[in-house]
């Protein structure tokens, strides 16, 4: 990884760390990025949702990706990103059927 996106990764990471909606945009694409059959797919455009530095970085995170001659491992990385997982998942969200108003609906 070049210079310039291993900087963008690190100042993704420092936003994925923080207890911010921007901080939880930056941990989903994180984590995605190290294990999306694991940690679930990244919707691009919650990147709406971000300032415009970590929305950059992301968009050179990607560029670099699309032009890599071998697929990226976060292995030097993995503890951070299993700190991530872990919060992430602190409080996993309820889903399945639920009743609202006497309808079944269905939660994400």
């Amino acid at each position: 990884m070049d210079a310039m996106t291993e900087r963008a990764l690190q100042r993704v990471l420092e936003v994925a760390k923080t207890e911010t909606a921007a901080g939880s945009i930056c941990a989903d694409f994180l984590l995605a990025l190290w294990s999306s059959a694991a940690h679930g797919g990244f919707d691009p455009s919650s990147m709406i949702g971000l300032p415009s530095q970590p929305r950059h970085d992301i968009a050179t995170i990607i560029a670099h990706l699309a032009f890599a001659p071998t697929p990226y491992q976060p292995d030097d990385r993995e503890q951070d990103l299993r700190e991530l997982a872990s919060r992430r998942f602190a409080f996993p969200e309820v889903s399945g059927p639920a009743e609202a108003d006497g309808e079944v609906v269905y939660l994400p």
